[in-house]
């Protein structure tokens, strides 16, 4: 779940739930204690408690129609924990980093404008009328408390923006060029019969394949015998990090879920526009692959763009480990446990913006 979603949860929705149980006297304990620049600074309880609620409330009204009432008890992963315990787990990575964001914005000349501090407070006093005091007890809110999430978010938001801002982009031609290829393959495992049920091939099966197989390899109309063979032919895009991962892999998923060998992704990258492989075989099946273009321009454009996002992403989380190699964070996890997504909330939609404004 977005930090930022959890923000916005305080500017476009109103909370009714029962009360959780709680005490007021433990809400200014460390929950995480840091060690950062020379001094000694935390995490409060309170704080982490509030974030806590806030990002429960946004999964249920999220994904309880998904998973059910008891969603916080599965084990969505199926790493063995709770979904209670693996959306606690990300919240304290969460709350670390935002720290570090936070306590380093002074390095990108990052503060609020008058413009922010407003709409902060004027979305914390939203947030605090219209829930009821039974909600705001059960999930540990203040005005306080909801400013102080807000600057934080609104905060280490612009400072990741202007971290990333300083990476470079460039993505070539050729690390943005995607192939586009139509495919057909001829399954040797299974079959459906005429009663719908999956059944085996038998190896008359298997030789009348190899031979359609041929057939579509050797034909000059690739679209036209597809037709006249009354097969499926599926569509490929792959570029040069593809191959790369296909042949690390042995294999490739393309964007449908089929796992493809890598010998098909190599004979394919060796076609100009208009040629088609010969048959290749690996333990499902045939496959044979026909080359549309060698730049398809709309994948290659969203190849692109994703790969500078990637680039983006990858400078961050370098400089976000460079930070945070300067601090240490040491979870109270005695404290921790005791936040539990027990109570339910429910959600009414506002009206108001659901930006905190970056």
């Amino acid at each position: 779940m977005n930090k930022s979603k959890a923000a916005a949860l305080i500017l476009c929705l109103a909370c009714s739930a029962p009360v959780l149980s709680g005490c007021a006297a433990t809400d200014n304990m460390a929950l995480i204690k840091v060690a950062a620049k020379g001094k000694n600074d935390k995490i409060t309880y309170g704080y982490a408690k509030f974030d806590a609620h806030l990002t429960q409330a946004m999964y249920e009204t999220t994904y309880s129609s998904y998973f059910g009432d008891d969603m916080w008890s599965k084990d969505i992963s199926g790493d063995g924990s709770t979904m209670e315990d693996t959306v606690k787990k990300n919240l304290i990575k969460s709350m670390e980093e935002q720290y570090v964001l936070v306590n380093n914005a002074e390095d990108y000349k990052i503060k609020l404008s008058s413009a922010d501090k407003k709409k902060i407070s004027k979305a914390a006093k939203k947030f605090m009328k219209n829930n009821s005091k039974s909600t705001l007890n059960a999930i540990g809110a203040s005005q306080e408390l909801a400013e102080e999430y807000l600057r934080n978010q609104t905060i280490s938001d612009k400072v990741k923006t202007a971290i990333e801002a300083e990476a470079d982009t460039t993505v070539t031609d050729e690390e943005a060029n995607q192939k586009k290829v139509s495919y057909v393959f001829f399954n040797t495992i299974t079959k459906t019969d005429s009663s719908g049920k999956s059944v085996a091939v038998t190896s008359d099966d298997e030789a009348r394949l190899k031979e359609q197989a041929e057939e579509l390899a050797a034909a000059g109309d690739f679209d036209s015998e597809v037709s006249t063979l009354g097969l499926t032919a599926n569509d490929l895009t792959f570029g040069a990090t593809e191959l790369k991962d296909a042949r690390k892999n042995k294999s490739y998923t393309d964007s449908s879920g089929n796992s493809l060998p890598y010998d098909l992704l190599k004979a394919c990258d060796a076609l100009s526009d208009g040629q088609t492989t010969s048959v290749i075989k690996d333990n499902k099946g045939f496959y044979v692959a026909h080359m549309v273009s060698v730049s398809d321009s709309e994948s290659t454009e969203t190849e692109r763009k994703k790969l500078e996002q990637q680039k983006k992403s990858d400078y961050y989380d370098k400089v976000l480990k460079k930070y945070e190699s300067k601090i240490s964070f040491d979870v109270n996890k005695f404290l921790w446990k005791q936040v539990r997504f027990l109570d339910k909330f429910k959600l009414k939609q506002t009206s108001t913006n659901k930006k905190s404004g970056n």
